[in-house]
């Protein structure tokens, strides 16, 4: 009986000074504090939906465009020419490499033909020999004709070296430029533009900036 006593006593109490209390003010403080509540759950929620919404977009971007080692590249297109354009899933130079490849080879094969055949002739004529496969030239041409196509033999071998390194910068930076924003959302531009200076067509360059 008293615990329910007190019950009592409590909730007389509680109206007692709400009769004494201006319901209107109550209930306007209340709403107020109940929609400030509400704006800062909607604030939070948005925030939170924003932040998830961007952590899955940036998951699937990293799913859908895998990452490309400008090491790796050059490491494997120096092991074995256009491996790393294959690597950096640039099919279409594959060929261009290997057709380049294959008529460099093609060019030192045949130099090198030629050079050992016009050294040969030039020691049997230097030696009176009979094995001379030209023997309807002189020593001089003889001479000449070596001294020709080993140079191109040469300037060949080098050319190649220089496109086998080429490659390798080229699946490098191609390597590099895979991690590149080229979007239409860049805040920094160069485009081709034109003006007038004196009635007279200009062409130039144009620089975009976009602020965000």
């Amino acid at each position: 009986m008293k615990y329910k006593h007190l019950e009592i006593s409590d909730l007389k109490l509680f109206y007692q000074a709400l009769k004494r209390t201006n319901i209107k003010t109550f209930f306007y403080h209340f709403l107020c504090c109940l929609l400030v509540w509400l704006l800062w759950a909607s604030r939070t929620q948005a925030q939170h939906s924003d932040s998830l919404l961007i952590t899955i977009k940036d998951t699937l971007q990293l799913l859908e465009t895998p990452e490309f080692s400008p090491g790796q590249a050059a490491l494997y297109s120096a092991i074995f020419p256009g491996l790393g354009q294959a690597y950096n899933r640039k099919y279409w130079k594959m060929p261009i490499i290997y057709g380049l490849g294959a008529t460099l080879g093609y060019f030192i094969y045949w130099n090198n033909n030629r050079f050992l055949l016009f050294r040969d002739s030039y020691l049997a004529k230097e030696n009176n020999s009979d094995e001379d496969p030209f023997p309807n030239i002189s020593l001089e041409a003889a001479r000449l004709n070596r001294d020709y196509f080993k140079r191109n033999r040469e300037l060949l071998i080098i050319l190649s070296i220089v496109t086998h390194a080429l490659t390798i910068v080229d699946a490098t930076v191609d390597a590099h430029l895979k991690s590149f924003d080229i979007s239409e959302d860049l805040s920094f531009r160069i485009k081709p533009g034109f003006d007038q200076i004196q009635s007279q067509p200009i062409l130039g360059l144009k620089l975009q900036l976009n602020l965000k």
